[in-house]
């Protein structure tokens, strides 16, 4: 596991209690069907970590306590196997696994799960998602302390942040174009290299937090390249959604007999007879736990549109044509309406193929446009600009970045205001104070890098406070 991640049990607490979203069927060590009841009370006292669990493992139905470390050698290293609190124990919840076998003072053997072995995800993306909502407890090590800090220091601090989160989504962008380049052999200045770029950072974004790699990998994988040529010269909306939910893998084993679906299958059998490139698996993409609104069919249905607007609408001319046409003050309405797709009567009124909604469904909410807008737009429209050296341009991108504008703030941005901006009396008013609030929270704050923050530096310089705790 790298450093970076600051892995401790207070997060794989949190990884356990969402273990149902977070890991496939669950198993003991020594292969035994694990089936959580009920967790239990978490314990932050001495003693177990969860008091009073149910669990079934294989046919069998436990009551007792739940332990939770890094590795299976915590067990021994807190010496439990001495301790009679710990004789109630059912079961011992790792990460990693050294030693899977623990026993407790009554010489009793006790179940492990080693969690690592059944994430449905890379331990990146658990990690950015568990963080992404702060657990009420968390606080910041610096917010008893922060009357040692000027204002204009915090406030300083912040803007280089958002400048520092914008430049590494910059980065990855310019990272992609130039892996292009030398798969193609193109140039900078190819059209077709940044419509490719464009397309696969917005699918990313569109998979939200559990598909973006898969809305990435079917980007990549069927590029807009293969789309062309895979589609007649007269293509509609329904040619580019079969094509897609082809490559998807979500056709597989599908059973729903409805008109749009039967139709959508029958053009994808004429058009995938020219693609050679091998379709993802249905059971990798996730809907389990999610909003309906985030559902891969919805997200690739969107996408669809999408691919019909940079192919036939010239979408990615259009939005640098009004970056540089448009005040601020109407560029991001001009930019949501040009992101808007075209009415979709299959998919204006199904979440997923076969089972019919009661309301009409929004293909793209407001405040997915807006994410996008933050996350690849800004920052895919800057590296424009300074690839083609396109001061009026980049001008235009720092002055939306700064604008002040009303946001709906997370949990997380939501935390750092109530501990960090409020005693400064500094709003979060723009992308850009958005953004590096972020920056600090992700990078900095539940990272303990206190040492390399402008705000710790001042904070912790004469003080020995053990600023390295987290707390999930």
């Amino acid at each position: 596991m790298p450093s970076a991640l600051n892995i401790n049990e207070s997060f794989i607490c949190k990884l356990w209690e969402k273990s149902s979203s977070f890991c496939d069927s669950l198993f003991t060590s020594d292969g035994q069907k694990l089936e959580i009841i009920s967790l239990g009370k978490r314990n932050f006292d001495a003693g177990p970590d969860y008091l009073n669990a149910k669990l079934k493992i294989n046919s069998r139905v436990f009551s007792g306590d739940v332990e939770v470390h890094k590795d299976s050698s915590g067990w021994i290293e807190h010496s439990h196997q001495k301790d009679g609190k710990y004789n109630s124990v059912i079961l011992h919840v790792v990460m990693w696994d050294e030693q899977a076998e623990v026993k407790l003072r009554k010489k009793r053997n006790v179940a492990t799960v080693i969690l690592s072995n059944f994430l449905n995800r890379s331990i990146h993306d658990v990690w950015q998602e568990i963080i992404n909502e702060p657990s009420e407890k968390l606080k910041l090590p610096c917010a008893n302390l922060l009357s040692r800090v000027e204002t204009a220091s915090v406030s300083k601090w912040i803007e280089k942040l958002s400048h520092e989160r914008l430049d590494m989504r910059k980065s990855r962008l310019k990272e992609r174009i130039d892996e292009l380049m030398k798969l193609s052999n193109g140039n900078i200045r190819s059209k077709e290299i940044w419509q490719q770029v464009f397309y696969e950072f917005i699918f990313e974004s569109l998979g939200f937090s559990k598909n973006k790699e898969n809305m990435m990998r079917l980007a990549m994988k069927y590029n807009l390249l293969t789309i062309k040529k895979a589609l007649v010269k007269d293509f509609e909306i329904k040619d580019v959604q079969a094509l897609l939910f082809g490559m998807s893998g979500l056709f597989f084993d599908l059973r729903s007999k409805d008109d749009y679906v039967l139709e959508l299958k029958q053009r994808w059998s004429k058009l995938q007879k020219s693609i050679r490139t091998e379709a993802l698996y249905k059971f990798e993409w996730n809907f389990f736990r999610m909003r309906p609104s985030n559902f891969p069919t919805i997200r690739i249905a969107y996408g669809s549109h999408l691919v019909m607007k940079i192919l036939n609408d010239d979408l990615l001319k259009k939005l640098i044509h009004t970056f540089k046409n448009e005040t601020p003050s109407k560029l991001l309405t001009k930019i949501k309406k040009l992101f808007q797709p075209d009415g979709d009567g299959y998919w204006n009124y199904h979440y997923r193929f076969g089972k019919l909604s009661k309301q009409k469904i929004n293909l793209i909410g407001n405040e997915r446009l807006e994410d996008i807008f933050i996350n690849v737009i800004l920052p895919f429209v800057k590296l424009y600009s300074e690839v083609f050296n396109d001061k009026l341009l980049k001008q235009k991108v720092s002055e939306l970045y700064n604008s002040k504008r009303k946001t709906k703030l997370n949990s997380v941005l939501m935390l750092m205001q109530s501990q960090l901006t409020d005693k400064f009396d500094l709003n979060i008013q723009s992308p850009s104070a958005e953004q590096g609030l972020i920056q600090l929270y992700n990078f900095y704050c539940i990272r303990g890098r206190c040492k390399e923050c402008a705000i710790g530096k001042q904070v912790f310089k004469d003080s020995g406070y053990d600023y390295r705790v987290i707390f999930y």
